[in-house]
């Protein structure tokens, strides 16, 4: 209850919990360009994709980079960083279905409580991070991409 308690004081006060506290690459906004030295260090293996149009969609143009290896939760995982229209909007760090109880309480200590629980998704408090059913994956995303991908709003700030 205290947890809870303070997460919503911290989500009124405008100061949402940091994605960068699940690792150092995850940081909303960023570019390639200045994420590529942390990934080259951090990622066993980088594999790029570029799309553009129809695949881009919504967007212009955007590119995956697939990173093998970074070491998330204690577990080395492949991660799926995804730069729309140039800044890193959402990522996906896949996960084992068996884990996601206890992944599930790590988001929980992490982000604070589920504010939206779906069958597909569940979204913490700030709006920030999900635990996706199926496939099993976590998801730290913009605002924008949160909503896009989970259907959940986050309430106005008064």
């Amino acid at each position: 209850m205290r947890r809870t308690v303070a997460f919503l004081a911290l989500a009124l006060l405008g100061a949402m919990p940091n994605p960068q506290t699940l690792h150092r690459t995850f940081r909303l906004g960023a570019r390639l360009s200045d994420l590529q030295p942390l990934l080259a260090k951090d990622c066993e293996s980088l594999e790029p994709h570029h799309y553009t149009g129809g695949m881009a969609a919504p967007f212009h143009d955007q590119v995956q980079v697939d990173c093998h290896g970074l070491n998330v939760l204690k577990t080395r995982r492949k991660v799926e960083f995804m730069f729309n229209d140039g800044p890193l909007g959402h990522l996906w760090v896949l996960i084992e279905a068996d884990e996601r109880p206890k992944i599930r309480e790590k988001l929980e200590r992490a982000f604070g409580p589920v504010v939206h629980d779906t069958e597909d998704y569940k979204v913490f408090a700030g709006g920030r991070a999900a635990l996706r059913s199926d496939p099993a994956e976590i998801l730290i995303a913009n605002e924008v991409m949160i909503e896009r991908l989970t259907g959940y709003r986050r309430p106005p700030r008064r």
